[in-house]
């Protein structure tokens, strides 16, 4: 138990920081790149998966009506994925934040 102890000590006493602001265009790029990339793996993905999930749920649910001999009801269509914009802008919001938390600028005093 003593070794679990000295070692979250240790970690508690290490942090790994950026001392060194990179230069502006070099953070700026890499940080648009993070969040262009989130958004065309990540969210785009999800995104279409969403839509193919809400139709094959609306095409079965037509299917169902027909074999229990209805009339399918009027299904009215799928709501809009807003969810996919909150995700784009939470991480431009992360990205902003990480743009003026990022260390000091090269050669600022400290």
């Amino acid at each position: 138990m003593e070794d679990v102890i000295k070692f979250m000590g240790t970690i508690s006493r290490c942090h790994l920081s950026l001392k060194e602001r990179p230069p502006e265009r070099l953070l700026m790029l890499i940080l648009v790149v993070i969040l262009l990339g989130h958004s065309v793996v990540w969210v785009w993905h999800i995104w279409g998966a969403n839509r193919r999930d809400t139709a094959a749920a609306f095409h079965y649910f037509r299917k169902a009506a027909r074999l229990a001999g209805e009339t399918p009801a009027n299904i009215p269509s799928a709501p809009s994925n807003w969810l996919s914009a909150v995700q784009i802008l939470m991480t431009a919001a992360l990205s902003v934040a990480a743009y003026f938390l990022i260390g000091q600028p090269i050669g600022h005093p400290n």
